[in-house]
C-alpha cells in the first residue's frame, strides 16, 4: 500500500518530524519544549482508513532516511489490513507498548478506531489526529484515551510509597483548526444545553470553562511560539467558518420538534408557510398582505407525455400511514421555512441577535426591525410561544444558527457592498422562488449595453423588473463608476421591483450599502403585480406624482383602468433600460406549472426600448411550455439577440436544474440585432445547419413514429374488464413504460405456438425484454409489419454529441416485423428490408446525424420534433451514401455531401462521441 499523494504525505510528516521547517505548522517531534517535557514518546496517529495505516507503516519502514525523529519510533500498526497478528487484542497492544517503554523505546501506534473507545493505553501521551470527523463524541472519546492517567509507585529509602505522574501533560495535535474550534464549541453547546436548557446565551462562558481543563495551543507564526487560544478567538473562528455556509445548509441541521404539531397555535402558523426548497419559497405572505408566484422553471415538460401509468398500482403501506408520513414531512419542511425567516431577521435586522431570545426582544426595537418583521411575517407572540414550547436541544441548535446568521450581517473585515454580495450568495437556493443572480452574470447583462448608453447614464432611468437581492443595483453602480460616473449623479437613477417582501428587504439592504435612493424600491407591490397590468405605461404615469416606494397595488389598478378608458392617458417617458432575472413560472390549480417569463419579457419590451433579461433558454429551441406562436415571434424578432447561453444551469445557479439551459437576451428597438432564427450555442454548428438547410432536404422526423404511436384496442378491455382502473382513463390506450407489470396477465414471455400474436419491446426490472400479446389487442400501426429502428425516447442530459443509449435500455435496436414498442421508445421507418433498417441505424449513430440532433435536443428527451434538423437520407442500395462502410467512413461521406469545412468537421469530431 502507498499513499495516492505520497509526496504531500512525506512533506507533512517531515514537518511534524522536524526534518523540514514550516512557519504554519509545529515541528512537533523536534520541538525543544516538547522534548523537555518528555512528551511525544508514545504517539498514536488517528488515520482515516485501514489502508492509510498500511501505507504509513510501509513508508516509515522502507524510507527511514527521510526522517530524523520518526525513524526512532517502533511502529505498531493495529488497524491496517496488514496489521500484525500479534496486535489483535487490546491486551497484546498494551503489553507491546509497556515492553517498549521498559526497554527505553518510543512507539508510534497507527489506528482508525481501534483502542479509541472502551479501553486505555496509559503510556500514550501524544495524539496526531488526521481523521475527518464532525462528531464531538468521537473526538472526545479519542481525547479521553489520551488523558488516561499513568502513575508509577516508587518506594523510598524509609519505605514510604511515592507516586510519580509519568505524563502530567498530554498533547492532541489537529491540523484542522476549524474542526478543533468547531468541536470545542459543540462540546460547550452540549454542556450549556444540559445545564441551562435555555439556549446558548452563555456559550462563551462555557467555552472558557472547557479551556481551563483542556487548553488549546496555537503556533504563533511571528515568533514560532505556542500561545493559548482564548474562548473569544474560538467563537470568532467558528462564526467565520459558519458564515461561509448557506442558510439552506444551516436550517437542515436544525431538528424539528414534531410534537409541536399538537400545539394548535404553532401548527396553524406553520401550515401557512411554503416548504423549504419548494416552489413558492420565500414568496411568503407578509402580515396583512397576500403574494404568490414562483420563479425557477425546474420542470421537464416537453409536451410529450411519458405515460408511466404512475397513477395505478398498490403500495405496501396503507393510505393512512402514507398520509401521516407525508404530513410529517410537509410539517418539517414548513417548519424549516420558519427557521429561514428567523435567520433572515437576524441577518437583515439593525440590531445584534445571538439567540431566539434576542430576536424576540429586538423584533420591535426600532422602525426598521418592525418593517423587516412585517415583511417576513414574524410576530412576537408566535416566536415567544415557540421558545417556550420547543425542545430545549433544538432551541440550542437554533440559537447557534441565529448567532451564525447575525455574524454574516456584522462582518466588518470587508466593505458593506462586498459583504452583502458574499452573504446574499451564501443564502444559496432557498427555494425555486429565490435564486440570487451571481455578480459575473449581472456583469454580462450590463455588457450588452453600448458605450453611448453608459456615457449618458447620468440621465438614465434603469429598472430591475424582478429584484431579489439588489445585485443588479450593485452591478449598475459598479459599471457606471468604471465609466467615470460619480455615485452622486446616479443615486436616483436605479429602480427596483422586488419578487417578494423578503426580497424587498435584501434589495433595501443593498441600496443602503450602495448609497442609492431607497424610495426607488417598490415596497407595496411585487414583480408579479406587473403581469396584471394591461398598459405598460401605468408605472411611468404614476412616477410623475409618486415615488416607486409609495405606489400601491390599488394605485396600479386605478391608473391602469383609467388609461384603458382614456386613450390620452399614459403617454409618459419609458425607462431607459430594463434588466433583471424575472420569475420563470407559476403553479396552476391542476398542479401544472405555466411559464410566465414570456409575459415578463413582453412587458419589459413595452416598459423600455432597451431590455436585457435572464430567462430559461428552452424557447430558443422552440421547446418547453411557452406557446409555439410566442417562441416563433421572439425567434424572428429582428431587434433581439442572444448575448450569453449556458446549457448547464447549475453552472450559474448552483443546485438548480433548468431544462434547456439559461439565456441572456438583449433587445434594442432602435437596432437590428437579429433575428435569432435557429439557435445553437456553437458558431460551427450554426454554419453546418445553414449549409444543410440550403439543400432543402426532407427531414428525418418525417419517418419517425412517436413513443405513444403504438396503442391498445378497446377489445383488450372487453376481454379483460379487470384491467380498467389500473391506469388513468386518458392512458387506457397507451402502452406505458411499466405495462408489463401493470397488465401482466395479457403478456406471455415466449411466442405461443398457436394464435396470432405480436411482440412488444419494453423493459422490466431494469432490463430490456420482449413479450408477446394477442395481435387483436394492438391497434394497426404503419410499421408493425415492417422493419424499423427503436431508439430510447429519453437519454443523456441534452449535451451536444451524447450517445443515444441509456444504462437501463441500451443502444438503438433493429425492430423486426411484428414487433412494436412501449412508450420507452420512438421508432424510425417502415422499411421493407432489414438492410434499410440497418442503414438507418448506422445513420442515427453517425456523428453528423447526432450533431444535427443536438441543435434541438436540449433535455434528455428526444421526441419527434427534436429530429427535424437532421436531413433524411436514402437508405436503399441506390443511395448516394455507401452504407456498407463503417460509421466513421459514412461520416466522411456526409461531410463531403454537405460541403463542410475542416473547422466544421473538426468541431463535430471533437464534440460528438463515437457510437459503433
Amino acid at each position: 500500500e502507498t499513499f495516492l499523494h505520497e509526496k504531500e504525505a512525506i512533506d507533512l510528516l517531515q514537518v511534524l518530524d522536524g526534518t523540514k521547517q514550516d512557519t504554519r505548522l509545529l515541528g512537533l517531534l523536534d520541538h525543544p519544549s516538547i522534548k523537555a517535557g518528555k512528551l511525544a514518546r508514545h504517539v498514536v496517529i488517528v488515520l482515516p482508513k485501514r489502508a492509510s495505516c498500511d501505507a504509513l507503516e510501509k513508508l516509515l519502514r522502507d524510507r527511514p532516511e527521510l526522517f530524523k525523529n520518526l525513524s526512532d519510533f517502533k511502529v505498531l500498526n493495529i488497524s491496517g489490513h496488514n496489521a500484525s497478528t500479534s496486535l489483535k487484542k487490546p491486551e497484546q497492544i498494551k503489553a507491546a507498548i509497556t515492553t517498549a517503554e521498559a526497554n527505553g523505546e518510543k512507539t508510534l501506534t497507527l489506528t482508525v478506531n481501534k483502542m479509541l473507545t472502551g479501553t486505555t493505553v496509559r503510556e500514550w501521551d501524544t495524539m496526531i489526529y488526521l481523521k475527518a470527523t464532525i462528531s464531538p463524541q468521537e473526538y472526545d472519546q479519542a481525547i479521553f484515551r489520551l488523558q488516561s492517567p499513568w502513575v508509577k509507585n516508587y518506594v523510598g529509602d524509609s519505605g514510604e510509597v511515592i507516586k510519580y505522574d509519568m505524563k502530567p501533560q498530554t498533547l492532541l495535535v489537529d491540523l484542522d483548526p476549524t474542526r478543533l474550534f468547531f468541536l470545542q464549541e459543540a462540546k460547550a453547546l452540549s454542556y450549556g444545553a444540559n445545564v441551562e436548557k435555555i439556549g446558548n446565551e452563555n456559550i462563551e462562558q462555557f467555552v472558557a470553562r472547557d479551556l481551563k481543563v483542556s487548553p488549546v495551543l496555537a503556533l504563533n507564526a511571528e515568533n514560532n511560539k505556542l500561545v493559548e487560544v482564548e474562548a473569544s478567538v474560538i467563537i470568532d473562528a467558528v462564526r467565520k467558518y459558519a458564515s461561509e455556509r448557506s442558510i439552506g445548509e444551516d436550517v437542515n441541521e436544525i431538528g424539528v420538534d414534531i410534537s409541536l404539531r399538537d400545539n394548535e397555535s404553532i401548527s396553524s402558523l406553520i401550515s401557512t408557510l411554503a416548504e423549504i426548497n419548494g416552489k413558492n419559497g420565500l414568496n411568503i405572505s407578509p402580515i396583512g398582505d397576500d403574494e404568490g408566484g414562483n420563479d425557477i422553471d425546474t420542470g421537464d415538460d416537453t409536451g410529450d407525455n411519458e405515460g408511466d401509468n404512475s397513477s395505478s398500482g398498490s403500495t405496501d403501506s396503507s393510505p393512512t400511514d402514507n398520509d401521516e408520513a407525508n404530513a410529517i414531512k410537509t410539517f418539517e419542511k414548513q417548519f424549516r421555512m420558519y427557521y429561514v425567516l428567523i435567520l433572515l431577521f437576524a441577518f437583515l435586522s439593525t440590531t445584534q441577535e445571538k439567540s431566539l431570545a434576542d430576536v424576540i426582544a429586538n423584533l420591535d426595537a426600532n422602525e426598521d426591525n418592525q418593517r423587516i418583521a412585517r415583511s417576513l411575517g414574524l410576530k412576537k407572540e408566535h416566536l415567544s410561544a415557540l421558545r417556550e414550547t420547543i425542545n430545549w436541544s433544538i432551541l440550542s441548535s437554533l440559537d447557534y444558527k441565529i448567532q451564525n446568521s447575525d455574524y454574516r450581517a456584522n462582518d466588518d473585515t470587508i466593505t458593506p457592498v462586498e459583504h452583502i454580495n458574499i452573504a446574499i450568495n451564501k443564502f444559496g437556493k432557498l427555494s425555486d422562488s429565490e435564486v440570487f443572480t451571481p455578480v459575473h452574470i449581472v456583469d454580462k447583462v450590463y455588457n450588452a449595453f453600448d458605450s453611448d448608453f453608459w456615457r449618458n447614464v447620468s440621465n438614465a432611468k434603469v429598472l430591475d423588473i424582478a429584484s431579489k437581492s439588489g445585485n443588479f443595483a450593485s452591478g449598475f453602480v459598479k459599471r457606471a463608476q468604471q465609466e467615470g460616473v460619480s455615485l452622486e449623479s446616479i443615486k436616483n437613477n436605479f429602480y427596483s421591483i422586488s419578487t417578494s417582501p423578503a426580497a424587498y428587504e435584501f434589495t433595501r439592504k443593498m441600496y443602503e450599502a450602495l448609497g442609492l435612493n431607497i424610495d426607488n424600491i417598490a415596497q407595496h407591490f411585487t414583480s408579479y403585480d406587473i403581469l396584471e397590468l394591461k398598459h405598460a405605461s401605468t408605472i411611468a404615469t404614476l412616477l410623475a406624482t409618486k415615488t416607486l416606494g409609495e405606489i400601491t397595488k390599488e394605485d396600479l389598478k386605478a391608473t391602469d383602468d383609467r388609461i384603458e378608458s382614456d386613450e390620452n392617458e399614459g403617454n409618459q417617458v419609458k425607462f431607459s433600460a430594463v434588466v433583471g432575472n424575472p420569475p420563470y413560472q407559476e403553479d396552476t390549480a391542476n398542479s401544472r406549472t405555466n411559464p410566465i417569463y414570456p409575459q415578463f419579457m413582453d412587458s419589459s419590451y413595452l416598459l423600455s426600448d432597451k431590455v436585457c433579461l435572464i430567462t430559461p433558454g428552452r424557447f430558443l429551441f422552440n421547446a418547453g411550455q411557452s406557446s409555439k406562436q410566442w417562441n416563433e415571434k421572439v425567434l424572428n424578432d429582428k431587434h433581439l439577440e442572444v448575448v450569453y447561453f449556458k446549457q448547464k444551469s447549475a453552472d450559474i445557479f448552483p443546485n438548480t436544474d433548468i431544462k434547456g439551459g439559461v439565456v441572456i437576451t438583449h433587445r434594442d428597438a432602435d437596432k437590428i440585432l437579429g433575428p435569432i432564427g435557429t439557435f445553437t450555442p456553437f458558431d460551427e454548428l450554426n454554419s453546418v445547419l445553414h449549409k444543410v438547410s440550403l439543400t432543402n432536404p426532407e427531414k428525418l422526423s418525417s419517418i419517425i413514429f412517436g413513443n405513444s404511436s403504438y396503442r391498445f384496442t378497446e377489445k383488450l378491455y372487453e376481454d379483460n374488464p379487470q384491467l380498467r382502473g389500473r391506469v388513468s382513463a386518458n392512458e387506457e390506450r397507451s402502452i406505458g413504460t411499466k405495462v408489463f407489470s401493470t397488465f401482466p396477465e395479457v403478456f406471455v414471455n415466449n411466442q405461443p405456438s398457436t394464435g396470432d400474436y405480436v411482440c412488444i419491446y419494453g423493459r422490466e426490472d431494469n432490463r430490456r425484454i420482449f413479450k408477446w400479446i394477442k395481435r387483436e389487442y394492438i391497434s394497426a400501426h404503419p410499421n408493425l409489419d415492417k422493419w424499423k429502428v427503436f431508439v430510447p425516447k429519453s437519454n443523456g442530459s441534452g449535451a451536444i454529441g451524447e450517445i443515444l443509449s441509456t444504462p437501463l435500455i441500451g443502444e438503438p435496436l433493429i425492430g423486426e416485423p411484428l414487433i412494436g414498442g412501449t412508450q420507452t421508445f420512438i421508432s424510425f421507418g417502415e422499411f421493407d428490408t432489414e438492410i434499410q433498417a440497418k442503414n438507418c441505424m448506422k445513420y442515427i449513430k453517425s456523428k453528423f446525424a447526432r450533431a444535427m440532433l443536438g441543435t434541438l435536443k436540449i433535455t434528455q428527451h428526444a421526441p419527434k420534433g427534436t429530429w427535424k434538423n437532421v436531413p433524411l437520407q436514402d437508405f436503399t442500395p441506390n443511395s448516394d451514401i455507401d452504407w456498407s462502410k463503417s460509421i466513421p467512413n459514412i461520416d466522411k461521406q456526409l461531410y463531403t455531401k454537405y460541403g463542410l469545412s475542416q473547422d466544421e468537421i473538426n468541431f463535430i469530431e471533437s464534440h460528438v462521441r463515437a457510437m459503433e
